[in-house]
């Protein structure tokens, strides 16, 4: 302990702490700008033993077209076959409808095995939300109908019997006409959706509960779509296109869907004010500790290492953490480029919390030091 405070009472920067910091800035960069899994190429996979397609880890496909160019505005139905992979422990999207500046307007997306629908209006205030807890499972496709008008949002499960619910909203005019069609992860790249969709149709108004099960019966047996008089679909896909970068839509109407071989960003959120989770979850506390833990080693090496350069006590500290703070940052900008990472202001907090905590344990220990061998 005497050599501890000789060495910080030493006139030149010892070597070897700052190799320490060195080494502990390099771990941090490392894990802080870790990609997890992400790939380069689109993770979409056209299966072979039935007419559905499968969203990988990044996986995506999106319209070129608005949806006004088929005629939808104020009204939107949606029927789709899903089948997820995995419990998802936080939001995967699985359907979004953007608008031309990447900003949401609505997504149907998972939450462990429950569905929500969730409306956006054009300043991302929530226009309404309805969801079905324990509404997928693993083991089998679910059929699901989606309505939005301009009064109401409704969720239908084809269950036996059928679940819905409804929530009462004020839908904005033409809310639906510039918007994009997105499929398997959300228009940053993040909220990836891992699991198969084997059937979509797109309607101008309602969807009622015996236009599901028409839809169902003829998809369940030929692989085909039934006629409406009163209601046809404005777009419907198979997915039975084998292979190639487009999904045909069958209604005749020519609104394809496009398989890019890499993966296509709309909106790239960068120090985004609140976390990527609207849940208090695991996840969400578990990334809260390791944003907290994963700086509280460098707090430690750089108070150690500045006090070398003889500062006032409340300079080294705010240097120190200052100096965290700017790492923080610099990961969090270099994440908004990476697709399976989130680039949160949250973090930066915690990592900075995180760094003052090891700075004040450097000084407390410190200070003990001095009093017992002074």
């Amino acid at each position: 302990m005497v050599i501890s405070c000789a060495m910080f009472q030493s006139e030149k920067p010892e070597t070897a702490v700052w190799l320490l910091c060195a080494v502990i800035l390099l771990i941090t960069l490392f894990f802080g700008l870790k990609p997890k899994g992400f790939r380069f190429y689109n993770q979409v996979q056209w299966l072979q033993d039935k007419n559905a397609i499968a969203f990988q880890n990044i996986g995506m496909a999106y319209s070129r077209q608005t949806l006004g160019a088929i005629g939808i505005s104020n009204s939107l139905g949606i029927i789709v076959v899903l089948k997820p992979y995995r419990t998802a422990r936080h939001l995967s999207k699985i359907i979004s409808i953007i608008d031309n500046q990447g900003r949401e307007l609505l997504g149907l997306q998972q939450w462990i095995k429950g569905l929500e629908i969730v409306l956006w209006d054009a300043g991302g205030n929530r226009l309404g939300k309805v969801g079905i807890g324990d509404a997928l499972s693993t083991d089998s496709s679910q059929w699901v109908a989606i309505t939005v008008t301009r009064s109401e949002m409704k969720l239908f499960l084809k269950k036996s019997p059928g679940v819905s619910r409804i929530k009462r909203i004020k839908l904005p005019s033409n809310f639906f006409a510039g918007g994009r069609l997105l499929l398997g992860l959300s228009a940053s790249g993040r909220n990836s959706w891992r699991g198969e969709i084997t059937g979509l149709a797109l309607f101008k108004s309602e969807v009622e509960s015996q236009q599901l099960y028409e839809y169902a019966k003829a998809w369940d047996t030929i692989n085909s779509h039934p006629e409406f008089a009163d209601n046809a679909p404005a777009a419907v896909f198979l997915f039975n296109d084998v292979r190639g970068e487009n999904i045909a839509d069958r209604s005749g109407n020519g609104w394809d869907l496009i398989v890019p071989f890499y993966p296509k960003f709309f909106k790239h959120e960068v120090l985004s004010v609140l976390p990527d989770f609207n849940k208090i979850s695991r996840n969400l506390v578990l990334d809260i500790i390791v944003n907290f833990f994963g700086f509280f080693p460098l707090g430690v090496c750089l108070y150690w290492a500045f006090l070398t350069f003889h500062f006032s006590s409340n300079k080294t500290i705010i240097i120190t953490v200052g100096c965290a703070v700017a790492v923080s940052i610099s990961i969090e900008l270099l994440q908004a480029l990476i697709p399976t990472r989130a680039s949160q202001l949250i973090d930066v907090f915690f990592n900075g919390a995180g760094a003052w905590a090891g700075v004040i344990l450097v000084r407390v220990g410190l200070n003990i030091i001095r009093r017992n061998y002074t």
